[in-house]
């Protein structure tokens, strides 16, 4: 939507895009970034949405200070809206993510190296991506609880299913340590096509 003054040329106005509304998915911690790397951006919407995500009932000072970038937010759960919600002067909305009804795959668990030999036994699954702030997701805590849990041997398995491990070298040693001498905890570092 073009919009110009009285005193611009029309060089001018054929040059400028306001946006009615902007909706960023960045997270609201890295939502500064965004307003240094793209002003043009900001200056040239009269109402920006973060469409944010967090994985705790408290939301952080550096992340609140963020609010004050945006005219709203919107948050894939409920959960995440009431986190926001408790510290945010700005409205906060539940938008669930349309997610498309899962196609079944035709792979089965014998196409997996890792699983090959699995069988029927129960799996137990974790995923994340390495650039994702592997702390956040705490694949060291998963498999001291998969320990304390189960004996070596006992029947289930603890799949650590990461990517990027390559790029965040010492977070992924850190959890091989923490699976060595239990078979029954793999961890499996790969990108898998879709």
């Amino acid at each position: 939507q073009r919009t110009a003054s009285p005193t611009d040329s029309s060089e001018d106005v054929d040059n400028r895009v306001e946006f009615t509304n902007s909706l960023c998915v960045v997270t609201a911690d890295q939502f500064p970034f965004l307003a240094a790397d793209i002003p043009e951006l900001f200056a040239a919407t009269r109402r920006m949405i973060g469409y944010w995500f967090w994985e705790l009932e408290h939301v952080p000072l550096a992340m609140r200070q963020s609010i004050a970038l945006v005219d709203e937010i919107w948050a894939g759960s409920r959960f995440v809206t009431d986190a926001f919600a408790a510290v945010s002067p700005v409205p906060v909305r539940h938008v669930p993510i349309p997610v498309a009804e899962p196609q079944p795959s035709s792979f089965g668990r014998d196409d997996f190296a890792v699983l090959a030999d699995a069988g029927e036994r129960t799996v137990f699954l974790a995923v994340f991506d390495h650039l994702s702030v592997t702390e956040r997701k705490n694949p060291v805590g998963v498999i001291e609880a998969f320990r304390a849990a189960f004996t070596p041997g006992e029947g289930p398995l603890l799949i650590i299913k990461t990517m990027n491990g390559h790029q965040r070298w010492a977070s992924h040693q850190r959890i091989v340590a923490a699976a060595e001498g239990r078979d029954d905890i793999r961890v499996w570092d790969e990108t898998l096509q879709r």
